[in-house]
């Protein structure tokens, strides 16, 4: 026996910010401002493409830089996230983690050849597993009805998969996948999108559109 959808629907919409931000960095490089995305017209864009659903909440999952080896972009992040937070909007961060890396300096010696410096380099981790887990548990505990998830990571399949067999028929689930087509091919993250997932291309005029990007 089918399990009807839910009147309302239920949405929850989980945003990988990094993932978000680089995408939107490759794939629109002349914006005004780089990276920039509204995450509150984006999500209610998303929630209205299908009828009778209501958005419940907005989750935000990023990585915070080092107050003392970044100083800047950990104060822009904090300003940032409390602007989020000040708009209703779930924030869910983990600490970076750095290492130094060889990198190719930008200025080059008057001999022509390369030369490699090293640098402190930021990475996320554990972002993706945080956003599985909330994905998983809040599925089991039927606190949403559809998840869209705004992210190419394709490391997030597991979660979707373990989130359709966790709660199997006893109640109804959806889980849909935005995404941004890529533009010239070879491109970062090309055209990868969430397995088992309804997708929903996120284009340049409707981004524009919803007011979710200028």
């Amino acid at each position: 026996m089918a399990i009807l959808m839910p009147n309302p629907n239920r949405v929850i919409v989980f945003v990988d910010g990094q993932n978000l931000y680089m995408r939107i960095c490759e794939c629109f490089p002349d914006l005004p401002h780089r990276g920039h995305c509204d995450l509150g017209p984006l999500a209610n864009g998303l929630v209205n493409l299908a009828p009778d659903r209501a958005l419940t909440e907005i989750r935000y999952y990023t990585g915070i830089q080092d107050s003392q080896t970044d100083p800047n972009g950990y104060a822009g992040k904090q300003r940032y996230l409390a602007k989020l937070t000040k708009a209703g909007i779930t924030v869910k961060q983990r600490p970076m983690k750095y290492s130094r890396e060889w990198v190719k300096d930008r200025v080059q010696p008057a001999t022509g050849g390369p030369r490699f410096v090293q640098i402190w380099q930021a990475r996320e981790k554990g972002i993706d597993i945080m956003l599985a887990l909330d994905l998983v548990l809040m599925a089991d505990a039927n606190a949403y009805d559809t998840a869209i998830i705004v992210s190419q990571d394709t490391d997030l399949d597991v979660a979707v998969e373990a989130a359709f067999h966790i709660v199997g028929q006893r109640h109804y689930l959806a889980i849909e996948n935005a995404y941004i087509p890529a533009g010239a091919p070879g491109t970062l993250f090309n055209n990868a999108r969430l397995a088992n997932t309804v997708p929903r291309a996120l284009s340049r005029v409707f981004l524009q559109k919803i007011g979710a990007i200028p």
